[in-house]
């Protein structure tokens, strides 16, 4: 059963005399009713692997770090000795996890990286406000850059083509933390939007927030 059909989402489970928070997953057609898969009350942020185990954040010790779990609830495995801050998305084989970590001695204080399971050196993708991922065939990466400094808060994603038999696109030392970071790279779309990817570059979902608001007259004694 392909994990691409499947979702996952939280719910709260009700635990007397708390209510403890835990991750299910569910069939998107709907055929069979949730399933809650034991977890803590600090985990969050689940990610499907490829093999069907489930890759989240917890807490340990005041600080957050990536687990993986078998969709039974067993098998929960420490994935990287390092703590993090934000988890985002895993690699389509498995061989790598994108998430945020504290960017010490920077004016920025925080970077995202893509860091290889199995040990090795992490890549820096990108710095300040920002979030990478794969598209699914994992034959695309997408870097998302939110422009902070003005009022708009302009957004864009930036699409890179993945080599054939690599897992990353090559980056600069440094990451793209702008859209002339990415000059002289083989981008293959910019995106005005931060998205999330579907089946092509031209196939994609993303959120846009409107705010409406209203004055009201209060009556004083």
């Amino acid at each position: 059963m392909s994990i691409l059909r499947k979702a996952i989402y939280k719910e709260f489970a009700p635990s007397s005399p708390l209510k403890r928070e835990s991750i299910s997953d569910r069939l998107l057609d709907r055929r069979f009713p949730p399933r809650q898969i034991p977890s803590s009350t600090s985990d969050d942020s689940p990610v499907f692997g490829p093999d069907g185990e489930i890759f989240f954040r917890a807490t340990e010790g005041g600080s957050n770090f990536i687990y993986r779990v078998k969709q039974d609830g067993t098998g929960r495995q420490k994935v990287l000795p390092n703590p993090i801050l934000d988890f985002y998305s895993v690699a389509p084989d498995g061989e790598w996890l994108i998430a945020g970590a504290p960017l010490p001695n920077e004016e920025i204080t925080a970077a995202l990286w893509a860091y290889p399971v199995h040990g090795g050196t992490p890549v820096r993708i990108c710095a300040g406000v920002c979030s990478g991922r794969w598209d699914r065939p994992g034959k695309l990466f997408y870097v998302a850059l939110i422009e902070m400094g003005n009022r708009s808060g302009r957004a864009r994603t930036i699409v890179l083509p993945v080599p054939h038999g690599r897992d990353l696109p090559p980056l600069p030392p440094s990451g793209i933390n702008s859209p002339e970071d990415a000059k002289g790279l083989p981008v293959e779309k910019v995106i005005d939007e931060v998205i999330s990817p579907g089946a092509s570059t031209s196939v994609y979902v993303f959120t846009r927030t409107s705010v409406h608001r209203n004055l009201y007259s209060i009556p004083l004694p």
